[in-house]
């Protein structure tokens, strides 16, 4: 059996980890601006960073001194080492957290302009 994502009974291939990967980094984001909006309509702000704990690899610096809510989610399934490495390696989307709500107050504006047009 080939090395992927599987599901079903009797179990089927679904799509390579590759492919999974960069179907999850799409959606990441969207999930993120979802969560930053709807707490936004519940409590009329934008929540601070550790509210994204999930999406912190999207914005957040990349430094070995990361923010304690952010590193225990290195640590959910004992892999904090190799998380930790990786998260290291890689880029975020965003410049920092204040640039990731600068992008999703512009897809607010673009959202109410649309709907004043319409």
């Amino acid at each position: 059996m080939k090395e992927g994502v599987y599901a079903g009974n009797p179990v089927r291939y679904i799509m390579s980890l590759e492919e999974y990967k960069e179907k999850r980094n799409k959606e990441q984001l969207g999930e993120a601006i979802e969560l930053v909006q709807e707490y936004k309509k519940a409590y009329s702000k934008f929540p601070n960073k550790e509210i994204l704990k999930e999406y912190f690899w999207l914005f957040e610096e990349r430094n070995k001194e990361l923010n304690k809510n952010f590193s225990s989610i290195h640590k959910l399934s004992n892999n904090e080492k190799i998380s930790t490495e990786k998260f290291l390696k890689t880029k975020p989307m965003f410049e920092g957290y204040d640039n990731f709500i600068k992008y999703v107050e512009e897809i607010e504006k673009r959202e109410s302009d649309l709907l004043q047009k319409g």
